[in-house]
């Protein structure tokens, strides 16, 4: 792990994963007002991960706290439709 306590991800963690774990496309949303987890954190963490050449799709919810939105909802929804593959009826 970094020593750097700011760090809450690190390049060295990121090698655990496999190569498929890659490929998973990852949806991370924050609000830049939360106050458990500092917004820093959760933005520096998927700059590591699209470093490392995962999909993370990064938002930021404006005005929200350690909770969620209408707006994230609607976000992870819209996500979830593009990654998932049709399910036959």
């Amino acid at each position: 792990m970094s020593s750097d306590p700011n760090i809450w991800l690190n390049f060295e963690s990121t090698q655990l994963a496999s190569e498929a774990n890659k490929r998973i496309p990852i949806f991370q949303g924050h609000g830049d007002a939360d106050a458990v987890v500092n917004y820093r954190f959760g933005h520096q963490s998927s700059k590591v991960l699209q470093e490392n050449n995962y999909d993370v799709r990064f938002k930021t919810y404006s005005g929200m706290g350690h909770s969620t939105s209408d707006k994230e909802l609607r976000d992870v929804a819209a996500f979830l439709k593009e990654v998932l593959p049709e399910q036959a009826a």
